[in-house]
């Protein structure tokens, strides 16, 4: 009888643990994303960083902070403020990670994590500067 409850016990431990354990993996892909089409953009202040160009618009330089490769999709950008945008990717060599900002005209076909890139944001569109 004595067996009976201990293995009881272990299973209600070991399903605790198990169901901890996937609400701990499974919580950043819980969050809700922008739709692939349309990125999300924070607001910015303007800063030295800030360049005009492209008929207006603002030059900006960023960092390729984190890419989702999985069904998102989705990059996120960082400047030198902390402001983050995210876009929606296109991926280009699977073996290598590399993608493309679809939503970025003239992005290259060659991106990876940790580049730094120039945009230029003239009312919601991007260009590529680099």
């Amino acid at each position: 009888m004595q067996k009976k409850k201990n293995k009881y016990w272990i299973l209600i431990i070991l399903g605790t643990c198990f169901i901890g354990a996937f609400f701990i993996f499974i919580k950043p892909y819980l969050t809700e994303f922008p739709n692939k089409n349309e990125p999300s953009i924070s607001q910015t202040a303007p800063s030295a960083e800030k360049l005009p160009n492209h008929s207006g618009g603002e030059k900006i330089n960023y960092q390729i902070k984190t890419v989702y490769f999985d069904n998102r999709k989705t990059a996120i950008l960082i400047n030198n403020e902390n402001k983050e945008i995210r876009l929606p990717i296109s991926l280009t060599d699977k073996n290598k990670n590399l993608f493309s900002l679809t939503n970025v005209q003239g992005s290259p076909t060659d991106l990876k994590i940790g580049q730094k890139i120039s945009l230029t944001n003239d009312n919601g569109l991007y260009y590529f500067n680099n």
